[in-house]
C-alpha cells in the first residue's frame, strides 16, 4: 500500500538541485560582472572583450615589473618585450591598456588590437604591440618601437607619426614630423605612403649654426649650410675664414617670410698681435627646406657691418 506522503511528482527529486545550480550560476555571473572580469580570450572571442592585464601577464614574450613606479590614474603595467628594431633590443614602458586601439587592420573580418607603450615621461609613446585573436589567448603579432610617436587609424590603415631631430632641437620641437600610412600584411606593417611636415624651427637652426662656430665644431656648422652654399664655399676655404674667430653671439627675429631670419651678430676675433676685437653685424639669412635631410638649411646671407 502506498501512502500519500510517499508519492512525489516525476523529476522533483532532481529538480531542486538543478534549480540550486542555476541560482549559483546566476549569482556567480553577477559577481563577475560587478568585478569587471573578462575572459583572456579564445578562438573567435573579440579582442574588445579580453582582460589585457591577464593577456600581458600570460604572454611568454612579455615581462611585467611588479615593483615599477605606478603612474597616476588607471593601472598601466610596466612591461618589457623583445624588439629587434630597438637600439637595445627591447621595448620598455607602460602599456596603456585603458586606451587600446581596435581596428580591422588587414581586412580579414576580425579586429586587431594596438596596445600603446608609453615612457611615462617626456619621451611620450615609445612604441606599440599588435595583437590578433588567438586560441587560447590573443597572439602578439608584432612589436614596433620609436620615440614620441603618434598612432591613429585611418580606415584600416595605421598612421604613425615620428619626429625628426637633427640634434640641436629641444625635445618638444623637432625639425620635422614624418607620417607614414601602413597596412598590416601577415605579421608586419607595410608602408603605403609617406609625408614629411617641416616645423617652424628656422630661428633655432640659425642659433645652432653660430653656436657650432663658437664651439669650433666646423664640420657640424658646415652641415647647416645648403648644397648650393657649400658648392660656392668649399669646406677648407670656408673654415679658413673663421681661423681667428673666438665666438659669435647672435640675436634673431623672424623676417618678412617664415623662411627669412633677421640676425644681429657680435663676432669676437683674435688680433694678430694679441688681444681680441669685437665687431657687430646685422642682416638676413634665408633658409631652405631639405626634404632629403628633413631639416632647414641656411642658403643665402645678406649681412653687413652694423
Amino acid at each position: 500500500m502506498v501512502t500519500r506522503s510517499s508519492i512525489r511528482p516525476a523529476g522533483l527529486a532532481t529538480g531542486r538541485p538543478v534549480l540550486a545550480l542555476l541560482a549559483i550560476a546566476v549569482i556567480a555571473g553577477m559577481v563577475l560582472s560587478v568585478c569587471g572580469w573578462r575572459p583572456v580570450s579564445a578562438a573567435g572571442v573579440p579582442l574588445r572583450l579580453v582582460d589585457w592585464v591577464t593577456v600581458l601577464r600570460n604572454d611568454p614574450a612579455i615581462t611585467i615589473d611588479p615593483d615599477a613606479y605606478q603612474l597616476p590614474g588607471a593601472y598601466k603595467p610596466s612591461i618589457s618585450v623583445n624588439a629587434p628594431g630597438a637600439p637595445d633590443g627591447t621595448l620598455n614602458g607602460y602599456a596603456l591598456i585603458d586606451n587600446v586601439i581596435y581596428g580591422n587592420l588587414d581586412s580579414s573580418g576580425s579586429e586587431e588590437a594596438i596596445v600603446l607603450v608609453d615612457s611615462g615621461g617626456t619621451g611620450g609613446l615609445l612604441g606599440f604591440l599588435v595583437f590578433r585573436e588567438g586560441d587560447p589567448a590573443p597572439r602578439l603579432s608584432l612589436v614596433r618601437t620609436g620615440y614620441k610617436i603618434g598612432v591613429t587609424l585611418d580606415g584600416n590603415k595605421v598612421v604613425i607619426s615620428e619626429p625628426n631631430y637633427v640634434g640641436f632641437e629641444a625635445n618638444c620641437c623637432p625639425s620635422s614630423i614624418t607620417r607614414t600610412s601602413n597596412v598590416l600584411e601577415g605579421d608586419r606593417l607595410v608602408t603605403v605612403s609617406t609625408e614629411v611636415e617641416p616645423n617652424d624651427v628656422q630661428e633655432p637652426t640659425v642659433w645652432s649654426f653660430y653656436l657650432a662656430l663658437t664651439d669650433k665644431r666646423y664640420e657640424d656648422a658646415y652641415e647647416f649650410l645648403s648644397a648650393a652654399y657649400q658648392a660656392a664655399n668649399p669646406f677648407s676655404q670656408w673654415k679658413a675664414g673663421f681661423a681667428n674667430t673666438q665666438s659669435v653671439e647672435v640675436e634673431t627675429s623672424q623676417g618678412r617670410t617664415p623662411n627669412e631670419v633677421l640676425v644681429q651678430l657680435a663676432a669676437t676675433d683674435a688680433r694678430p698681435g694679441g688681444g681680441t676685437i669685437t665687431r657687430r653685424f646685422k642682416g638676413t639669412w634665408t633658409l631652405v627646406w631639405s626634404a632629403e635631410k628633413k631639416r632647414w638649411l641656411l642658403d643665402t646671407a645678406s649681412i653687413q657691418p652694423a
